[in-house]
């Protein structure tokens, strides 16, 4: 068996790829038995113009046509005895992988994965046998028998409505793919090169790694970075194996080696899921693991504009980020950076002292973003140590109000004095905000902060909430019934929606629009999945259409009936809830929708994420994220859109939906936790009018409290008398600063 890339046939596709993906690849005997399909009953598929005739042509374009089965936790099988033959499937990416089955090799693929036979050209000859088994029992393929003699069929899902629909988005595909000069390598060359115009990759020290799909790619060991070239670049697997490696050396030149960052990339990667590291040995990256000292273990900052670009950060949070001890040799390094990762879930980079910093992102863009942000905020400590100024505490000008800055008595020598005047004072025992021991009164307290000498009060304070445990440092929100009226989903965006989604359609179709293309994909999908279950047959499906007026206006019919079949259950399907968002988007930009929040909610989520406000003005900053059932664009829009506050957008962080699970599942919000990066469950407080979710919210061990307004459905008394109730956000404000403690569990 041989299998590599579609889109890069250079590149080879390892075993591991495919186990990452799912598929089981070796000799026949051996797969039968590890998988257990040795009792499943085949079928064997003879694909030649000679014994299938004139049905030949056609049903080659079948089998190539791209599919899934309907049994996502089952297996398919595949064993070539004769002939011939391509299996393509795709990686996370979306990428074609094409394997080339040998005689008595076994493929076995996850009934979930997309994929799709295809006959060489030259010799269109295969036999081949086919087994599928189910999650629940060991069953046939589609029109074979089970084991106990009993008949089974396997529904085969196809990603797109139509072949002309699949040509169409591949060809758009195609066209964007060109569009990126190169790909990848391309890519990571043209960076490489804007790296070194600013100082961060000189000396052929730096380098950069991203990870598209399955792939990793990085770039070659003691060269000049702005000299690169594509084809000079390593393709890895997430293992280390190499996919492709750089042809011989150019002659007076030493043999290319892989960079001897691999080891600490690959932390990024399996620990965090980056999607792309930036190494920089930039100058004020050096300079920023000084600042604070030898020993310092960390570099904090805090109050500065551009700390808003790293992720799942704000003006007021305090960015840190670990440092760790630098080592003769990079490969090193891998085992303290692997340490400082796990240690600090909410850092994007770890500096390394004296040598630069390891910058990662979800994509090449945020590691991008976050890079040019780190070395800006590197650049501006160092000038304001220069200055004298501190960088690592809250400004005391921080306390006024957003109409105007209120002035304080004092000067900025009184605001920030020098560190020997505090060591003086503290070792006398006139530590200003001890309480005691020569200080007298104390100093002059904002946002918990001592103006003179800049200490944090961390024990008592009124920020976070503390409650006995951890400081609340996030708050989760709710939607319908809790920031916006339930009648308001009801009575506005769901009729709309139905009332607006045949027209959307076809004005959609009519523009040949890729996003309605995967909208009907979708559709089709779920309706296949609904068929098979209690009542399918009442299921309206989704036919295929075609270029013609009558096709396109059949598939807008179609469409419409499913929709509201869906919408006449109250199904919350991923599908229909990506149709309906992209219905509403067109509604708010047309100005056709404006979105209901509670008079309160506005004011609420500036006061929480500015950290200002509050029943004695003292409130510390929060994080602030969504979680609801409907999707994350729709959750977008009606923050953006709203009647009486706005764009609302600006106050939040995160959004979340169903695709991290059912929101009464406690999974979903362990996982929620986990994509803020919590130090623990407790730093989260979770607003909801659901009682259901506020348990399941709960036994994750989240802080919450349920929401009483107007038109909510009646709480279950026995399951809601654990739990605080609000009826207002200003009410909310108690628990954040502390004054009112959350029920005991």
């Amino acid at each position: 068996m041989r299998a590599w890339f579609l889109s890069d046939p250079e590149q080879e596709c390892t075993a591991a790829i495919l186990q990452e993906l799912g598929a089981c690849v070796g000799p026949a005997k051996e797969a039968l038995a590890t998988t257990g399909m040795e009792a499943v009953v085949g079928e064997t598929m003879e694909l030649s113009e000679e014994h299938l005739g004139a049905a030949f042509a056609e049903t080659v374009k079948e089998l190539g046509r791209e599919h899934c089965l309907q049994d996502s936790n089952g297996q398919e099988y595949f064993s070539l005895s004769d002939g011939r033959v391509y299996i393509d499937v795709r990686d996370s990416a979306d990428a074609w992988i094409r394997i080339a089955l040998s005689k008595k090799d076994a493929l076995i693929l996850p009934n979930g994965m997309w994929r799709r036979l295809v006959l060489p050209s030259e010799e269109p000859y295969v036999v081949l046998e086919r087994r599928t088994k189910s999650s629940s029992s060991s069953t046939s393929g589609s029109s074979s028998s089970t084991s106990n003699g009993k008949e089974s069929h396997f529904v085969k899902i196809y990603r797109f409505s139509s072949r002309d629909d699949e040509q169409r988005l591949a060809s758009l595909r195609k066209e964007e793919a060109g569009k990126e000069r190169g790909g990848m390598q391309q890519l990571i060359v043209d960076l490489c090169r804007q790296f070194y115009e600013l100082g961060w990759v000189t000396g052929t020290g730096g380098s950069i790694s991203i990870r598209h799909g399955n792939r990793v790619y990085m770039t070659p060991s003691g060269v000049q970075k702005e000299r690169i070239l594509p084809e000079e670049l390593y393709v890895l697997d997430m293992s280390g194996n190499q996919l492709y490696a750089p042809p011989e050396s150019k002659p007076g030149r030493a043999r290319l080696k892989l960079t001897a960052c691999a080891p600490l990339f690959f932390h990024s990667y399996r620990i965090r899921n980056a999607g792309a590291v930036i190494h920089s040995h930039g100058m004020d990256c050096v300079l920023a693991t000084l600042l604070q000292g030898e020993h310092a273990t960390e570099f904090r900052m805090t109050h500065q504009e551009m700390i808003k670009g790293i992720a799942g950060h704000g003006y007021r949070s305090t960015l840190v980020i670990p440092i760790i001890e630098n080592t003769p040799h990079e490969a090193d390094l891998a085992d303290s950076l692997g340490e400082a990762i796990r240690k600090y879930p909410e850092a994007t980079a770890v500096l390394v002292r004296r040598h630069g910093i390891y910058i990662w992102g979800s994509t090449w863009m945020q590691a991008k973003t976050q890079a040019e942000c780190y070395h800006y905020l590197f650049r501006l400590a160092v000038e304001m140590h220069r200055l004298g100024l501190d960088y690592t505490t809250p400004p005391a000008l921080s306390c006024g109000n957003d109409d105007g800055v209120q002035s304080l008595p004092f000067s900025s020598r009184e605001l920030f004095p020098s560190r020997e005047r505090e060591a003086k004072e503290a070792s006398a025992g006139m530590g200003c905000c001890s309480g005691g021991g020569g200080g007298g009164e104390g100093g002059i307290m904002v946002n918990d902060h001592c103006l003179h000498c800049t200490s944090q009060v961390k024990e008592g304070g009124r920020a976070g909430g503390r409650a006995g445990g951890r400081a609340i440092k996030h708050v989760l929100m709710d939607i319908e019934g809790t920031t916006t009226s339930i009648s308001f989903v009801h009575d506005t965006l769901f009729p709309y929606a139905k009332s607006a989604v045949g027209a959307h359609v076809r004005e959609k179709l009519l523009q040949k629009d890729p996003e309605m293309l995967l909208d009907l994909a979708a559709l089709r999908v779920q309706a296949m999945v609904d068929s098979q279950g209690e009542g399918g047959t009442e299921v309206p499906m989704i036919p295929e259409g075609d270029e013609t007026a009558e096709g396109t206006e059949k598939v807008v019919e179609a469409v419409v009936r499913n929709v509201e079949w869906q919408m006449g259950k109250d199904r919350k399907t991923t599908a229909l809830k990506q149709l309906q968002g992209h219905i509403w988007r067109a509604g708010y930009e047309k100005g056709e929708i404006l979105s209901h929040v509670y008079e309160d909610v506005p004011e609420a989520l500036r006061r929480w994420s500015r950290g200002k406000g509050g029943r004695d003005g003292g409130m510390a900053g929060f994080k602030l994220a969504m979680y609801s059932s409907g999707s994350r664009e729709a959750q977008r829009l009606l923050l953006g859109y709203t009647a009486i506050g706005g764009d609302l957008r600006e106050y939040l962080n995160c959004y979340f939906d169903t695709t991290v699970g059912g929101k009464r599942e406690e999974r979903s919000y362990r996982e929620i936790g986990l994509s803020l990066g919590v130090g623990g469950m407790e730093e989260v407080l979770f607003l909801t009018d659901v009682v259901e979710e506020a348990v399941a919210a709960r036994k994750a061990g989240m802080r919450v409290l349920l929401s009483v307004r107007p038109g909510n459905a009646p709480i279950d008394e026995e399951l809601g008398k654990g739990f605080a109730r609000v009826s207002s956000f200003s009410e909310v404000d108690d628990y954040l600063e502390g004054m009112k403690e959350f029920p005991s569990l």
